[in-house]
This record gives C-alpha cells, sequence and structure tokens, in this order.
C-alpha cells in the first residue's frame, strides 16, 4: 500500500485514514505476539519481522508536522499509541541487539 498523500487537508486526511487501517493490522500481530503459543522461535520471529516492517510504514510519516498536528487534534490516542507501540519496538529491538552481542 502507497501512503502517499495528496496535497493539503484531504489528502492528510486520506492519509490518516490509511495509517489507521495499517495501525488495525499492528494491532493484530501485536495481540499474537503477546497472547499467542508459538511452537517455535523462527514463527515468533517472523511475526515480530512482519510487525517492524508494517510500523516502518507508518512511521516513515510520524516525522511530518502537519500530518501528525492534524492527527493529535483529530484522534489524540491513535497519536499515542502509534507513539507508545514505536517505543515498544525500539526497547524490544535494543533488547535483541543486546542479546546477540557475544560476551
Amino acid at each position: 500500500m502507497n501512503l502517499s498523500g495528496g496535497n493539503g487537508s484531504a489528502g492528510t486526511t486520506d492519509l490518516i485514514s490509511r495509517i489507521g487501517g495499517l495501525k488495525q493490522d499492528v494491532d493484530i500481530l501485536l495481540q499474537q505476539l503477546s497472547e499467542g503459543e508459538y511452537l517455535s522461535v523462527d514463527t515468533f520471529a517472523n511475526n515480530w519481522i512482519h510487525l517492524t516492517q508494517l510500523y516502518s510504514r507508518i512511521q516513515e510519516h510520524m516525522s511530518n508536522r502537519a500530518l501528525m498536528d492534524k492527527l493529535v487534534h483529530s484522534d489524540l490516542l491513535l497519536a499515542a499509541d502509534l507513539l507508545a507501540v514505536g517505543r515498544m519496538i525500539a526497547v524490544m529491538d535494543n533488547f535483541l541487539r543486546c542479546a546477540v552481542i557475544t560476551r
């Protein structure tokens, strides 16, 4: 899915709507990762990779100040949730990076 929005408020509104749709997919993966019973670490890792790739499609637009201002004013909970998910992903990525460092 291409997330490039058009110019103006209509483009921003459309982009926010598409980000909300992607966030629903992120939520499904988060639920699977947090509540699923995995038979192998590989399956968990595969879902983790899908989550981070999906979130990166959202995150690339979060540096757009106009978009984030509109998102904060139109859906504060979505904006806060997106930021929280990003922090959680950063924490887990750091943990995984530290876990593979040989000492």
